[in-house]
Parts: C-alpha cells; structure tokens; sequence
C-alpha cells in the first residue's frame, strides 16, 4: 500500500474505503496531502496517526464509520494540520468532549466542521456551533 505513495510523493488527496491499513513506514510523509477521506477501514489508529502528523497541507478531512477514530487522534489530526479547513466525522462514536476541545483550541482555519452520530455533549456542540474561526 505505501509503496505505491512512496512512487508518487506529489499525491494530494487519498481516499480508502473498507480496507485494513498496514503501518506506514517511519520515514514517509505526505508533503502534498491535502485531502483524506477514510471510511469503514479497519487497524487504522497506528496509520492514521502518522499520517497525520506527517502531512502539513492537510485541509480536508472525512472520516466516517470507524470506531478507532478517538481523542488521541484528533489531538495529533487537531495539532498538527494547521491549514485543516474543513472536517468531517460521521460516526466515529468514540469521540468525547475532548476532541471538541482540540477543534476549538487548534483549527483557527476550520472554515466547516459536520459532525454526524457522534457522543458528544449538547453543550460541547453549542460551543462547536459558536465557535468562529
């Protein structure tokens, strides 16, 4: 799988549906990464982390139905992609309050933010939707 990224560092957008993610090698980034849509994938959490903090022009996020997604991962995702304008969570049910903090502390360059079947609080959503980046 990522020896195919390692044979096109120019990628700006990656998209895996329904598939098992290996280990991305320690050495590899994605300088160009703009976009990621994530959806149904399984053994993500290791992955996704490096991604994540390895791909500075991130500004597109989609992830739906995958319960790995959770707070640490936000953190990394919130921390790092500084240019992040617009996320999408559909799903991810293991998210608390706490990723909510990261958006609201992190993404000054959040332009969308949907939120679909999550657990996080009515108050942590009001505080989402007052937000103004």
């Amino acid at each position: 799988f990522f020896h195919f990224f390692a044979l096109c560092p120019q990628v700006e957008s990656i998209l895996l549906d329904d598939v098992k993610l290996v280990h991305a090698p320690s050495t590899m980034t994605f300088a160009n990464l703009r976009h990621l849509d994530v959806s149904a994938c399984f053994s993500v959490k290791p992955t996704l982390l490096h991604i994540f903090a390895h791909s500075p022009l991130l500004e597109h996020v989609r992830l739906t139905h995958m319960a790995e997604i959770d707070d640490e991962l936000m953190r990394v995702l919130c921390q790092r992609a500084n240019r992040l304008r617009k996320l999408e969570l559909d799903q991810c049910v293991t998210l608390s309050d706490t990723s909510g903090e990261y958006i609201i502390e992190h993404c000054a360059a959040m332009e969308e933010l949907r939120l679909y079947l999550n657990r996080l609080s009515p108050a942590m959503m009001q505080r989402l939707q007052r937000t103004q980046n």
